[in-house]
């Protein structure tokens, strides 16, 4: 299974103001347009409780520690669990191309794990000064490789896609 993470993010490496005011306030029409032609080639999504609330047309893994007292939602599945479980879990349902779209508590335990294929981050020409960085939970050294940048607009915003560097 290939799992591929999209993050948009101010120039000072803020990806929301906090749970409740994310950077979609902020972010591009054209970034809006890169993940919704990127979701097409995805079969699946992975995201945290939070990030959980966006509309996604896709079947969706929902990260949270009750799985069992969340409500039914058709087309989603709630899982607990390490990072790990979940991937496995994802990937015996037989699943092969899967987004992360999940937060910063998301994002760590899975780029601790090393589960993360690829990385996609939008740079919106923005500063925000403080709020939630790509990653919460511990120190993390993973090293990536620069696969392409795009320009999405002529403001600046830029698209930086990165493999896993084993």
């Amino acid at each position: 299974m290939t799992l591929s993470m999209y993050m948009v993010m101010s120039i000072d490496g803020i990806t929301a103001l906090s749970c409740d005011k994310d950077i979609h306030e902020y972010s591009s029409r054209e970034d809006s347009e890169f993940f919704l032609s990127e979701l097409k080639k995805h079969d699946a999504v992975i995201t945290g409780r939070v990030s959980a609330r966006h509309r996604i047309s896709l079947p969706r893994f929902v990260l949270t520690k009750k799985p069992d007292e969340q409500p039914p939602v058709p087309g989603t599945t709630y899982l607990g669990g390490s990072a790990r479980e979940i991937y496995s879990a994802v990937e015996k349902a037989g699943y092969k191309s899967v987004a992360l779209l999940g937060g910063a508590s998301t994002n760590y335990a899975f780029l601790k794990e090393g589960l993360v294929d690829e990385l996609f981050l939008t740079i919106e020409p923005l500063m925000l000064g403080k709020g939630i960085p790509l990653s919460v939970g511990g120190e993390l050294l993973a090293h990536w490789e620069l696969s392409w940048v795009r320009r999405l607009n002529e403001s600046g915003t830029l698209v930086l896609a990165y493999k896993r560097k084993d």
